[in-house]
């Protein structure tokens, strides 16, 4: 340990400097990393950052699960659940709600695959009868 008042190297048990006599009980050294408690304040920052984190992945995932719904109905909607599911469960990730964000995009890219896959199914269906009528 190194003396905090005159830089002299001393015992690392040593509660004065045996060079100038300098108390160093509980001082921290500079390659030491000094605590800040966190206040009440701070955590429910901490708190609140973290239900917004969640919250913004978690309408990302009902908004997938109800596009998943919709493709029975309105599949057009599935697409444009699709895509926002995948927006808002990549800006979750982004804030730090990873897991949910994760399961909200990948549920919106099935969401839109599902709807490119039934438009190229109504395209094949179009240009078969077509060419039926020839």
């Amino acid at each position: 340990m190194i003396c905090p008042n005159c830089g002299k190297e001393i015992p690392d048990e040593s509660l004065f400097c045996g060079e100038c006599g300098a108390e160093v009980k509980n001082v921290p050294q500079k390659s030491e990393e000094v605590k800040v408690e966190e206040t009440p304040e701070v955590k429910q920052a901490e708190v609140k950052q973290s239900e917004e984190n969640n919250t913004m992945s978690i309408i990302s995932l009902i908004i997938a699960i109800v596009g998943l719904i919709l493709i029975f109905f309105k599949p057009y909607l599935t697409g444009i659940a699709g895509i926002i599911s995948i927006i808002l469960g990549a800006m979750g990730r982004k804030q730090g709600a990873k897991s949910i964000g994760t399961a909200g995009m990948v549920i919106g890219i099935v969401d839109t695959a599902l709807v490119v896959l039934m438009l190229i199914a109504v395209i094949v269906m179009a240009v078969a009868v077509v060419f039926a009528a020839m």
